[in-house]
């Protein structure tokens, strides 16, 4: 759990003061209600892609309070907003044994940087000296170690384990970015390498873009369970080129020992971030979910159908929303090829 000083953009009061008056949403067609969110089923390309470009309400609302939108795509619209890592532990997908998962997500990170640092790049002393230390003789998994474990990342990790996540490791990141589009193109071109040509897709396939007000992560941050971390676009220009950012996400006990229910109550919380926020509230005073609703500040889902994915590609780089533009290198160009070669098949 993180405590301690909050910055004052994490203080209610200010979060309240500064956003007086503000409604943040307004879609046609009208969402369906969830538990914790809105859903908002599109049947048409241009009207998708009219709530979130060029004429969207969102954008006015964006040049007039800055940075207001958190945006993230999911090939699959009933995936929840969860890190990789535990969601490869929910699915059953990791190979390990529960009771050492905690340091098995050091030990994946602590990799991470020794591997790096053989390639120059930068990493902090510290997180250098504590992966010799931890892949040498395994510390962190002793009941003395334990405070150090529930404290780990500290913010000095941040920057390389952005990077870690942004390459493919399985972090308790995820991934974020300002540029609606950018969301549309991670999910629509995930979901086009499920597509096989000819191939009957059924209707309750869809493709999910992820709405969040930036407050929400502010509240999230209140009540110590999440907070947006931004790294240095150097040595990572893909993060500069897809306007990236990425919430971390916390987790804590009340017990802490190293015993077996331990680690099996770790591994069966739910860390999808919106229940947990929601389920925060017995324990949170009403004033920041009474903001919430007073400000229309609920998060939304906007959903397509996969039948409509290759032609939604093709607008997006009309948009100049392309591989070659999210991944600046001979990889995104490999990549841009590889995509317009299938899409002829569609066309």
């Amino acid at each position: 759990m993180k405590s301690g000083y909050l910055e004052p953009k994490y203080r209610i009061e200010f979060i309240k003061s500064n956003y007086t008056g503000i409604k943040f949403f307004s879609f046609e067609p009208k969402g369906e209600t969830k538990e914790n969110y809105v859903q908002h089923d599109y049947k048409n390309i241009d009207a998708f892609l009219d709530s979130l470009a060029h004429r969207s309400n969102l954008l006015e609302l964006s040049t007039k309070k800055k940075e207001q939108f958190l945006f993230r795509g999911h090939k699959n619209y009933s995936w929840v907003l969860e890190p990789s890592f535990y969601r490869k532990l929910r699915l059953g997908e990791e190979n390990f044994i529960n009771e050492s998962f905690p340091i098995r997500e050091m030990q994946l990170y602590y990799s991470f940087v020794e591997e790096a640092n053989k390639l120059g790049i930068q990493v902090e002393f510290e997180a250098l000296e504590n992966a010799k230390g931890f892949n040498n003789n395994g510390i962190f998994d002793t009941q003395a170690h334990l405070d150090k474990l529930l404290k780990w990342p500290s913010k000095k990790d941040y920057r390389v384990l952005g990077l870690a996540q942004h390459y493919g490791v399985r972090t308790r990141l995820l991934d974020w970015t300002r540029n609606a589009l950018t969301a549309v193109f991670f999910a629509a071109t995930e979901a086009f390498n499920d597509i096989k040509p000819k191939e009957k897709i059924t209707e309750d396939k869809k493709i999910g873009i992820w709405i969040i007000p930036e407050v929400i992560f502010h509240i999230a941050r209140i009540v110590n369970i999440a907070e947006l971390i931004e790294i240095p676009t150097h040595q990572n220009e893909n993060i500069r080129a897809q306007d990236g950012l990425f919430s971390i996400h916390f987790f804590s006990m009340n017990n802490y020992d190293m015993s077996e229910d331990f680690y099996k109550n770790l591994v069966l919380s739910n860390y999808d971030l919106l229940k947990i926020l929601y389920e925060k509230r017995d324990g949170v005073e009403d004033e920041y979910f009474n903001f919430i609703t007073e400000t229309d500040a609920i998060p939304r889902l906007l959903t397509l159908p996969y039948e409509m994915v290759p032609e939604l590609i093709l607008k997006l780089k009309r948009y100049n929303i392309s591989w070659t533009r999210l991944i600046p290198s001979l990889e995104g160009v490999k990549k841009q090829v590889e995509l317009e070669l299938k899409l002829q098949s569609y066309s």
